[in-house]
């Protein structure tokens, strides 16, 4: 045998050892005995491999964590992780607690390439928003609202963001929102010190008091229609999120300040600004002279009322207009 190659590579054995230092092609020529001659040539490529992989890892509970390992090589190879999986990138979701994930890439060379990361799952925890109603929390125009933010799980030191339609509303544990708008949507924030988020949200829709002003009584004695009066309903509070036809009349954080009555040539026959009176039980006129029990009774007439009202907003309604005194 009579081989050739790389670097002035030269034997007459029959499997020369060759040095991987030195691909290329390698020619070999064999003469037998009678003379016959025959030439083979192979060609030595040595392969060239490096792996990285995905820094260590801290992560909360929940969380799916997605490991890459990426290797450069000249030639074909496999990925091989502790966890069985044999592609470039996994993605885990364990539980809390420690882990070292170990990727192997084989291309056919001893030793493979190894490499290890590391991943910490802390804990996670649970958050809502209380008091909570199915997400939507109804509240009397004019109310302050209390809301605090409950935990559940394991957490340490806590912090809160709060927002109210996109705007900063605290950063404790609990906040009071004084001054709403028809439709509030509050938003929170909470992270752990291990870096763990979670976020949740309350709609809270405010009712707007409303009320009817009636045209015409009849204080007849019959127990229907006897006083004029501002009309709320005495029904259960309306939803304003559900779909009911027709609205309920509801008085919530309205006052009577004042409530006169004048005959139509402009003189008082009744009035009253106690406003402990005008806001207990169903105050309004009876049709007697000054309101009294034992007053004169008034004609049948048109009378002209004045209702002074404070809003729960703080402002000031004055209700005007006419009412038919029926006998």
């Amino acid at each position: 045998y009579t081989w050739t190659g790389p670097n002035g590579f030269m034997s007459s054995k029959g499997a020369p050892i060759v040095n991987s230092n030195a691909p290329g092609t390698y020619m070999v020529t064999a003469k037998d005995s009678v003379g016959c001659v025959s030439t083979a040539t192979t060609n030595i490529q040595v392969a060239t491999a490096s792996l990285t992989v995905s820094p260590d890892v801290s992560a909360c509970a929940g969380t799916p964590v997605t490991l890459t390992a990426t290797a450069t090589s000249n030639v074909s190879g496999r990925y091989l992780w502790s966890n069985g999986q044999q592609t470039a990138s996994i993605t885990i979701n364990p539980a809390p607690g420690s882990y070292t994930y170990t990727v192997v890439y084989d291309v056919g060379c001893k030793p493979a390439l190894t490499k290890t990361v590391n991943v910490q799952i802390a804990p996670g925890f649970f958050l809502r928003i209380s008091p909570d109603t199915f997400g939507t929390k109804l509240v009397e125009q004019g109310t302050p609202i209390t809301l605090n933010a409950v935990l559940t799980g394991t957490f340490t030191t806590p912090t809160y963001v709060w927002t109210n339609n996109g705007q900063s509303a605290g950063a404790g544990p609990s906040i009071t929102l004084n001054t709403l708008t028809d439709k509030n949507q509050v938003t929170l924030s909470v992270t752990s010190a291990t870096g763990c988020k979670k976020d949740t949200s309350l709609t809270i829709v405010y009712r707007v008091p409303s009320y009817q002003i009636p045209n015409a009584f009849t204080p007849n004695g019959d127990n229907m229609n006897d006083s004029f009066r501002i009309i709320f309903d005495s029904r259960p509070p309306f939803d304003p999120t559900s779909s009911e036809a027709h609205p309920r009349l509801w008085k919530g954080n309205i006052k009577l300040q004042s409530f006169q009555i004048y005959d139509r040539w402009g003189q008082p026959v009744y009035e009253e600004t106690d406003v402990n009176k005008l806001n207990t039980g169903n105050a309004g006129w009876n049709g007697k002279k000054g309101g009294l029990p034992d007053g004169a009774e008034l004609a049948s007439d048109v009378y002209v009322y004045i209702i002074k009202l404070l809003l729960p907003d703080g402002s000031t309604k004055v209700e005007s207009g006419e009412v038919t005194l029926i006998r």
